[in-house]
């Protein structure tokens, strides 16, 4: 059966932009000032929402005629979070040209591919970046999103986002885009988002108008009536929990942003207390960092009201130790992707406890899921396990320039096929268990690695880990545990068995560690906190490849 999310009154507008829905129409109530912005943790430097406004306009005046920038071009940031890059980025909103937002830490051949893919006509870097990104790109197009804080080598002088600003004007006011007649804004991409490849290049999210519209307007919707204030901008503005959650949505909500440019446990704990933060978006290894990290271990976060979490399935072990530290902080779970503007699902006010953070939320309005056979493709019974596909005003447009990609994951009936599985419980919140893709099949039994991966977080001796399927000549594929431990253990073999025994102890024989248990430094993560098993599957295959030469010499 179809699980489907209320209605929004009034509906969804089709015929306006983001820029002007932001920044053109009222969000507070009649004779609310609005009071909120974004703030530099490292500067204290504070641009409001008005503030914003007015720079975007100035600056897209100055793309347009200085740069040549029309609607439909593309531009690219690779920056680290600060105050520029929602400047930088409404002012290509309002002129209707593409944004695409990219990780600071990629390499000349990283960044040139998504130079390259989205078509980029000028790039904003900062000077972590700078070096990468001018190896692929005319340096006459590169513009710093914040000035040089020392003498840049090799680059000579390059401006600057509020250099620009602070010169003279450079031609008339150009007015803002507005959708074209016999369009729609879900027709209109207004923002790229590149999703890492499992097992080829980035592919590029196009995320139109509407999808960004119709996610605030559902986030709004499941708020709680005690609404936080300031809220941390910690996890990057790259990735779409930045794009929605961090630099928009705060806009109608009209919430202080606090940006960190990168995080660092003491500088967190810092941030939070001196800004009085009450609302935190924290991916789960960050969770898992604040239950287990010694510098944390002073602070109970007394103002805190929520945490915001998602992106990966959270440890019941961990959920229990954020119970145990944080009893008066509600925790609400969020689950989507890029390719759905973010939620899908979202824990309503009066859910966000504990008991229910194992789960990832209700639907959102306007969505409808189906949790289907992944074989078959039809649908289960309630409470039976599926791939879980949704459908709603969020789900994107599809990939740039790649229709065979587009048709695997999206539909005919505009259903986005998740490659999640789950199940919904009879409250109707939903219980996300594993990717499709990266089940492990054991003798042809599935084992999620997010069920093991809990389980070993539960463990004293065990900090962080990463569970993936090898290959084995009888089982097919075996689980094996990638283990970073705490300081007090030591990498032996005596561990490696303790870890293994415990695990036998607790499940069925077809989810034992037959494949092993390495200790490593640290477990490969994304931008987003997702675990990215491939370079493990990688490696082991590597490592395969390798023995079997070897054995041939």
């Amino acid at each position: 059966m179809p699980y489907e999310g209320s209605k929004l009154s009034p509906a969804i507008p089709d015929n306006v932009t983001i820029w002007t829905w932001l920044f053109e129409t009222t969000h507070t109530s009649p004779g609310v000032k609005p009071s909120g912005g974004f703030r530099d943790a490292s500067t204290d430097q504070f641009l409001s929402f008005d503030d914003i406004r007015r720079l975007a306009v100035r600056l897209s005046n100055i793309l347009y005629h200085k740069y040549g920038l029309r609607a439909g071009d593309g531009i690219c940031v690779f920056a680290s979070n600060t105050i520029w890059y929602p400047v930088t980025m409404f002012a290509a909103v309002r002129l209707g040209v593409v944004f695409t937002g990219s990780s600071p830490e990629y390499g000349p051949d990283e960044a040139g591919y998504i130079m390259k893919a989205s078509r980029a006509k000028l790039v904003f870097a900062d000077q972590g970046s700078l070096k990468a990104v001018a190896q692929g790109f005319d340096r006459e197009r590169i513009v710093l999103l914040e000035p040089a804080r020392s003498q840049l080598q090799d680059f000579g002088t390059l401006p600057s986002v509020k250099g620009l600003l602070e010169e003279g004007d450079v031609g008339g006011a150009v007015a803002p885009f507005t959708i074209p007649r016999g369009s729609k804004n879900d027709q209109i991409c207004a923002y790229l988002s590149f999703t890492s490849g499992t097992t080829s290049r980035p592919k590029g999210v196009m995320i139109s108008h509407k999808n960004v519209i119709a996610q605030i307007l559902q986030m709004k919707s499941l708020g709680r009536q005690d609404l936080p204030r300031v809220l941390l901008g910690v996890l990057p503005l790259f990735h779409i929990t930045g794009l929605v959650q961090i630099l928009q949505l705060p806009i109608v909500l009209d919430q202080e942003v606090v940006l960190m440019p990168k995080f660092d446990m003491k500088g967190m704990m810092d941030t939070i207390a001196k800004y009085k933060c009450d609302e935190l978006w924290l991916v789960p290894p960050l969770l898992i960092r604040l239950v287990n990290d010694p510098i944390a271990a002073g602070h109970d976060l007394p103002l805190v009201k929520q945490f915001n979490t998602g992106a990966a399935p959270l440890a019941q072990e961990i959920v229990d130790k954020l119970a145990k530290r944080f009893p008066h902080i509600a925790i609400r779970q969020a689950w989507g992707m890029t390719e759905s503007t973010s939620a899908l699902t979202l824990t309503p006010p009066v859910l966000q406890t504990y008991e229910n953070a194992h789960t990832v939320g209700a639907v959102v309005p306007e969505t409808v899921l189906k949790i289907v056979d992944p074989d078959t493709g039809k649908e289960v019974k309630e409470g039976d396990s599926g791939e879980i596909w949704a459908k709603g005003p969020q789900v994107t447009m599809g990939y740039l320039d790649n229709p065979s990609a587009t048709s695997e994951t999206f539909d005919q009936e505009g259903f986005l096929h998740t490659g999640d599985i789950g199940s919904m419980l009879p409250n109707g919140l939903l219980l996300v268990q594993d990717r499709l893709k990266e089940m492990i099949k054991v003798k042809g039994v599935g084992v999620a690695p997010a069920e093991l991966e809990d389980l070993l977080l539960g463990h004293p001796l065990v900090v962080d880990v990463a569970v993936i399927g090898i290959p084995d000549p009888y089982s097919g594929e075996l689980p094996k545990a990638f283990v970073v431990l705490s300081e007090k253990a030591k990498p032996e073999p005596q561990t490696a068995r303790e870890l293994q025994e415990f695990v036998r102890q607790k499940k069925s024989r077809s989810k034992w560690l037959g494949g092993g248990v390495e200790f490593v430094d640290q477990v490969p993560k994304s931008a987003s906190g997702k675990i990215l098993r491939r370079m493990l599957r990688d490696q082991e295959r590597a490592r395969a490849k390798s023995s079997t030469v070897r054995s041939r010499l």
